[in-house]
């Protein structure tokens, strides 16, 4: 992670990162927050997706790997389901991907896909109260 953080910073240098990355970043995650709230899926899928647009667009502006070929073969399988989005987790650099899937969209179908492609999905739960593998 500090690697990364060091790489798009210095590679980053001439960018304006307020108006290219920090503002809209910011505001994209307040919408996230209250669709989250509110459950309203559909605007939802639409704060992840455009969290990934910008986490795209800064490394292609800082020449930074953030999106494998793994990676974006686990958020475009994903994907392909309705009521789905998917973008990169944590700094990038392929190690994790994180997926938001409807209640209708069955689980086993996304991991079935990702194993046949040698991804390896962690069974999560989310809750109020944080993050926990399920039992």
């Amino acid at each position: 992670t500090d690697q990364l953080v060091s790489q798009a910073t210095s590679n980053g240098a001439g960018l304006n990162w307020e108006d290219a990355f920090l503002r809209p970043s910011a505001a994209n995650v307040n919408s996230l927050i209250l669709a989250l709230a509110e459950e309203k899926f559909p605007l939802i899928h639409v704060g992840i997706r455009t969290a990934r647009t910008l986490l795209a667009r800064m490394a292609d502006h800082t020449a930074t790997l953030i999106e494998t070929p793994q990676l974006t073969t686990l958020i475009e399988s994903a994907e392909l389901l309705e009521g789905v989005s998917a973008k990169t987790s944590g700094a990038g650099g392929g190690d994790c991907g994180i997926v938001l899937a409807e209640p209708t969209v069955d689980p086993a179908v996304i991991y079935n896909t990702w194993q046949q492609h040698g991804i390896q999905p962690l069974h999560l739960n989310v809750t109020q109260l944080g993050v926990g593998l399920e039992e």
